[in-house]
């Protein structure tokens, strides 16, 4: 069993100026200010009942703590504090085995911490920036999955990642193969028309089982720029049926659950209210090719979320005071020019 004197011959040989002790970890030494761990194995409850016990007996038979750990460090000028973490006093009281079994998965709650589920289109597919004159042509983009594994974290639904790859190949291929076919070259307007077509990323296959995971992250993206305005439709303002399943899913099956919006501009989130277990609604909007490192950061809490919205967001379209005038939802957008004509 580890002793004081075995934790102060080797703090003093070490120049360390703090011991600290914590239930389940092994002990540090603080050195030049920072604090190390030692390779004493992991404390359990009797090693630290042990060592306090020691500590109290050299103040009861007259011995001063600091003169314990003078003769250790064999200087009168250095004084070896001992922090006595984590309710030592506590610990004593509680069963030794409940404890012992307690340290022992200590390590491995840590490794659950870093364990997330991930999906929605968003999650590979992020959308860095809008259309149009908002597109540019950038060297890389760190997507939301690669920030979170370049801050360590282990994505738990890879196979449902792996299989999204392929659905999106395909309906890409199918979508560009149509929209090649419509483009009619003696149409100037038919061919800006398609142009303009945003492909809309498929939501993938259906989530139907929990992995080993405490935290889920979904990441649902619309498109948003010049030429790309939203219209009152499932898929663009509205959710799809299959986004609503799949976040109701995602809710209902972890414990902490965190819904990423990857848009441009705003959508309907009346879902919110309808579906239970929506921890928290972090909007990202596109943030630009580094992206995916910028969301992990916050997901991780390396940085604060503490933005405001630049614009507000409504509980429902018929609440802005011009939604029924506004030209690109009945398709008048013609009208819209001879208004605005009109004021100059």
């Amino acid at each position: 069993m580890l002793t004081i004197e075995d934790l102060l011959t080797v703090a003093a040989g070490a120049n360390a100026s703090d011991v600290h002790i914590t239930v389940g970890v092994p002990p540090k030494f603080r050195i030049n200010g920072s604090l190390i761990t030692s390779e004493f194995p992991r404390m359990l409850p009797p090693d630290t009942e042990a060592i306090m016990n020691d500590i109290l007996d050299s103040f009861e038979n007259g011995t001063s703590g600091v003169s314990l750990v003078d003769g250790c460090a064999g200087t009168g000028k250095t004084v070896l504090a001992i922090s006595l973490i984590n309710s030592l006093i506590n610990a004593i009281n509680i069963e030794d085995d409940l404890l012992e079994a307690q340290a022992s998965e200590f390590d491995d709650d840590i490794d659950e911490d870093k364990k997330i589920a991930l999906y929605g289109p968003g999650a590979t597919k992020t959308i860095k920036g809008g259309t149009g004159s908002g597109e540019v042509k950038e060297r890389y983009v760190v997507n939301i999955l690669e920030g979170l594994v370049n801050k360590g974290l282990e994505i738990t639904t890879m196979d449902w990642l792996n299989e999204y790859e392929t659905i999106y190949n395909r309906e890409l291929s199918k979508f560009n193969k149509e929209k090649k076919k419509k483009v009619n070259l003696f149409n100037i307007t038919g061919i800006m028309g398609q142009l303009a077509l945003e492909f809309q990323a498929p939501v993938g296959s259906r989530i139907t089982r929990k992995t080993i995971a405490d935290t889920c992250i979904y990441v649902l993206c619309r498109q948003a720029g010049e030429a790309g305005d939203r219209k009152l439709e499932k898929g663009d303002y509205y959710l799809l049926d299959e986004e609503y399943e799949a976040i109701k899913k995602c809710a209902s099956l972890y414990k902490n659950f965190i819904l990423v919006i990857n848009a441009g501009s705003s959508i309907d989130l009346s879902f919110v209210d309808e579906i239970k277990g929506i921890d928290a609604i972090l909007y990202v909007s596109q943030l630009g090719m580094e992206m995916g490192n910028a969301v992990a950061s916050i997901i991780t809490g390396e940085v604060n979320p503490s933005g405001k919205l630049t614009n507000t967001w409504v509980n429902n379209y018929s609440d802005i005071p011009f939604s029924n005038e506004y030209a690109l939802v009945f398709s008048n957008t013609f009208a819209e020019f001879l208004t605005v004509s009109e004021i100059f």
